[in-house]
């Protein structure tokens, strides 16, 4: 079980970070500077599939512990 625990914390960190680094990625950034930086672009998509990514690897046990629409964030990857 413990195992299991370290998978989810490891995910959740995972998620965490992906979040920062799109916060850092877009600050101060307009949504045409966005649309027109294809670095920008691929690299804020890229957490967002990191985010998805993580999501599908969470236990049941954190999944249903929360009521919060994961399926959403599961189609990033599926």
């Amino acid at each position: 079980m413990k195992d299991h625990r370290d998978q989810n914390l490891q995910r959740l960190r995972d998620i965490e970070k992906a979040i920062e680094a799109i916060e850092k990625y877009t600050k101060g950034q307009s949504f045409n500077i966005f649309c027109s930086n294809q670095m920008l672009h691929d690299a804020v998509l890229l957490q967002f599939v990191i985010i998805g990514e993580a999501s599908v690897h969470l236990s049941n046990t954190i999944t249903t512990a929360y009521n919060y629409p994961w399926y959403k964030v599961k189609r990033f990857v599926t």
